[in-house]
């Protein structure tokens, strides 16, 4: 599940991400988490930031070092093995 959900809108620029997996996970000690407007990079945070966090076991939150730009799409990318389970 995405919070924001997929394809949500009016969502606030300085919200924040959240992913929650169908298992318990954790942070490897290498990788990190991008986000893109089509294929343009406007964040890029180390799985090793404090921004970025497990609760529960299983959610991952993502506090975002800016705000996203209004009125765009986004994606997020984690890289291979940046969060094992």
């Amino acid at each position: 599940a995405y919070a924001p959900a997929n394809n949500a809108t009016e969502v606030a620029i300085n919200s924040n991400l959240s992913l929650t997996f169908s298992e318990p996970i954790e942070k490897a000690t290498a990788g990190s988490i991008t986000i893109y407007q089509d294929n343009l990079l406007l964040q890029s945070i180390d799985i090793t930031n404090t921004g970025i966090s497990i609760s529960e076991d299983s959610i991952l939150s993502i506090d975002l070092q800016e705000d996203l730009p209004a009125g765009v799409t986004v994606n997020v990318r984690i890289t291979a093995g940046a969060v094992v389970d």
